[in-house]
């Protein structure tokens, strides 16, 4: 798919795509909930619906047949609302903590902004996290002297990913009406089908984001053969909802956008 006009906004997720390298605060925050009432889940159970918005997310979740296994055995019956209302709250507490220990952004984007910046780009925000969480992070990232042209979380849409609606409403709100001029950039999944949807280019992270589901230490650790090895599984997942273009990191953006696209 090639554009027929120049590129006007770039779109990113946020967690696993510009900051909190493997997406781990969501994990972790999900863990921590969910064992306070005796239920083990694993990564893999969490990746499924990554960058959802995170009520429906953890609903899928409970869901599952295995944690719902899990959940009958120990109380005999399905979670009721007010469990599902409790788990969130708590949920909501720990991923305040784990979203603030990871704040600082993953290597590449400062550089990024400041070619968008120079190329007239436009930078919007979009992200499952709920608005007091997207506050939070906007407040670190002002005090690190960047601030979005806009940002919008999934509790200020009536539909959170995978439709559309973030992407069309940063869209509307920078006056860009031509989907050929945004690209949407995710680690996600469903974040890719919000951005097939709104019909804008979409670029897949292959190794920062939830797929991985690793720090930047840890996968730095990986011995070359397993990195290519993940990154092969990665690109397989990332076929399946037919993304435009595929790059490890944000770091490889700006040749993407100057050479590609």
């Amino acid at each position: 798919m090639k554009p027929k006009k120049k590129i006007r906004l770039i779109i990113f997720d946020i967690s696993g795509t510009i900051i909190d390298h493997g997406s781990l605060a969501t994990i972790y925050a999900f863990k921590s909930a969910l064992s306070k009432y005796g239920i083990k889940i694993t990564n893999d159970i969490i990746k499924i619906d990554m960058g959802i918005r995170k009520i429906d997310h953890l609903k899928k979740i409970l869901k599952h047949k295995i944690i719902n296994s899990q959940w009958k055995v120990k109380f005999n019956k399905n979670p009721t609302k007010r469990d599902i209302d409790t788990i969130i709250k708590i949920f909501d507490k720990k991923l305040e903590i784990e979203v603030l220990r990871r704040t600082s952004y993953i290597q590449g984007f400062t550089k990024l902004v400041n070619f968008l910046r120079i190329k007239n780009i436009k930078i919007g925000l979009t992200t499952g996290y709920p608005k007091n969480i997207l506050n939070l992070i906007l407040k670190k990232m002002r005090l690190k002297g960047f601030r979005p042209d806009y940002s919008v979380s999934s509790s200020e849409v009536k539909r959170g990913r995978p439709h559309p609606d973030m992407t069309l409403k940063v869209m509307k709100k920078l006056n860009i009406s031509t989907p050929s001029e945004v690209i949407k950039v995710d680690d996600s999944l469903s974040g890719i089908k919000e951005g097939k949807k709104a019909k804008v280019h979409t670029v897949g992270i292959l190794l920062s984001g939830i797929n991985l589901a690793m720090s930047k230490l840890q996968r730095k650790k990986l011995k070359p053969s397993s990195l290519k090895k993940l990154r092969k599984i990665n690109i397989n997942l990332f076929k399946k909802v037919k993304k435009d273009f595929l790059i490890d990191d944000i770091s490889e953006l700006k040749n993407l956008i100057n050479y590609k696209i």
